[in-house]
């Protein structure tokens, strides 16, 4: 709606698991965009593009190729040739010094996934102004930083709380938490390092009390179809819970 309104941007911030992929892959679908470029900071989010993108009936016209190898520019083209559409991914840091490999290509759809990860660093900066002529999609499931740049036609919001309210409405099995205060422990970054919804990327807790903790949450669900949700919850709420 955002795009067809005549908004050249518009912020997908909405809870692990709910299909982030999907949505945008409809995107390219319905506004026909014929090449689109999914980018991030870590390379966490690529499975999900990559196996959203081939195991959907309705993207079975995408063409996803990984930048990376020498041959993605030739794949492309010949995936153009074919009437297909193309989704490209690849990371900020590959991308930066490739800019230059895309003076013949047009750029429709810019994808900044995980942009509360350096989405506001030098390079992304920069990747934006290259391509300022594309439609770009900010995508987070924590993008607490970006949500006042956008206003309610060109942000869709989508927590946990919108996720059981809507359960509960609809009689539909939802996952639980319980949520308990523990004191953080820095080696979590040594084996997550790369992790998206990683404690240091969800919250400065530091600036807020001081003092370091960690949300431990443990999700329950209640029925085996459904997958665990992020932990996305705002300094507000939990200095509530703090208290």
């Amino acid at each position: 709606r955002a795009f067809s309104q005549g908004f050249k941007s518009m912020l997908l911030c909405a809870l692990m698991r709910t299909g982030k992929v999907v949505m945008c892959n409809q995107a390219i679908v319905d506004h026909k965009f014929k090449v689109s470029l999914a980018i991030s900071r870590i390379k966490s989010p690529e499975q999900s593009w990559q196996e959203d993108t081939e195991n959907f009936d309705a993207f079975a016209n995408i063409e996803y190729i990984r930048m990376g190898n020498n041959k993605w520019k030739e794949e492309m083209e010949e995936s153009l040739l074919k009437g297909r559409q193309v989704l490209l991914f690849t990371t900020a840091q590959y991308l930066i010094n490739k800019l230059h490999l895309f003076y013949d290509i047009d750029v429709n759809l810019l994808i900044f996934d995980e942009v509360h990860v350096g989405g506001k660093a030098e390079e992304i900066s920069n990747i934006r102004r290259y391509f300022d002529q594309s439609y770009v999609i900010d995508v987070s499931g924590t993008a607490f930083d970006y949500i006042e740049q956008y206003g309610d036609i060109n942000r869709f919001v989508w927590t946990y709380y919108n996720n059981a309210k809507h359960c509960i409405e609809n009689n539909l099995p939802y996952s639980k938490i319980n949520l308990c205060v523990a004191k953080y422990d820095n080696e979590f970054k040594q084996y997550h390092p790369d992790a998206p919804d990683s404690i240091t990327n969800l919250f400065d807790l530091n600036e807020v009390w001081n003092i370091e903790y960690l949300i431990v949450v443990r999700l329950r669900c209640l029925h085996t179809s459904i997958q665990p949700f992020l932990r996305s919850f705002s300094h507000l709420a939990l200095s509530q819970l703090m208290r």
